[in-house]
């Protein structure tokens, strides 16, 4: 390997590379460090780089030594070639070898915001698997689905995020990221709504509305989804069941002179 990196033969210093390494099971650091001086010597990054991406399709290897493979390769596009495009490609295929190293995930997050997509949205949720109490990568996934206009995807990302921060603000969990679980949940609360609206899909609107009560919120918040909530039923016509939701704003608020003034308005005209 060092014979051939010192003489600019990469295709043959990066075929034995990966063979000694698929025969030790093992990335020796100083191989690779080998490589590298070499590399730096006769700047030589974008021949290392694309040697080594060649070598390793190759043959079989572990899939975690795969892995740390095309993430070296992906720093090197990165950092040292400056090809962003051949970065991320090397990044992709490391995660392809299993989402099971968030550094892998976080280099092609952070690759794949130059254009962000649906991939990204993808690469953010493998990111939330794997970060059981931070909501960062998820409310990011959540506010890209919302700008792309796309009604599944950020449905079922808004539900994710809601379930996850709500849980967490229930619960009193720690975070270990910088979003709070209180903040989130609401915010996700209110994009769902919203969300639901504006599809035309009422019913479940007002399933939500009434969900998000559950929350420790403050009492004039869950009186507001209440209120809300028992005014979409009362459109629907569902008069029966406003009332009882109104109900819980009175439980709450018992001099609130104006869901007092609904309640007996509907219940006049169920003849109540």
């Amino acid at each position: 390997v060092r014979c051939a990196a010192r003489t600019g033969q990469w295709d043959t210093a990066c075929a034995a590379a990966v063979t000694a390494i698929i025969q030790r099971d093992r990335i020796r650091p100083e191989l690779l460090r080998t490589l590298e001086a070499g590399a730096t010597e006769a700047h030589a990054w974008e021949p290392l780089a694309r040697a080594m991406t060649a070598a390793l399709s190759q043959g079989p290897m572990q899939a975690a030594l795969s892995q740390a493979l095309e993430v070296t390769i992906a720093g090197w596009f990165r950092d040292r070639v400056g090809d962003l495009d051949a970065a991320e490609q090397a990044a992709q295929r490391g995660a392809a070898q299993g989402p099971t190293r968030l550094d892998t995930l976080e280099i092609l997050a952070g690759l794949q915001r130059r254009d962000p997509s649906p991939r990204l949205i993808a690469t953010l949720l493998k990111m939330d698997r794997l970060e059981e109490h931070s909501l960062d990568a998820l409310f990011e996934a959540a506010k890209l689905a919302v700008e792309q206009d796309n009604p599944a995807l950020s449905q079922q990302v808004l539900e994710q995020l809601y379930r996850k921060a709500g849980g967490m603000w229930m619960q009193g969990d720690p975070t270990t990221g910088e979003q709070k679980p209180s903040e989130i949940a609401q915010w996700a609360l209110d994009r769902l709504i919203a969300h639901h609206i504006v599809v035309g899909n009422a019913g479940r609107a007002v399933h939500v509305l009434i969900d998000g009560t559950r929350l420790p919120l403050d009492v004039e918040k869950a009186c507001e989804l209440r209120r809300h909530a028992a005014e979409m039923l009362a459109e629907r016509g569902e008069r029966s069941r406003a009332i009882d939701v109104y109900r819980g704003v009175l439980d709450a608020k018992p001099d609130d002179r104006e869901a007092l003034g609904r309640v007996a308005a509907m219940c006049e005209e169920e003849g109540r």
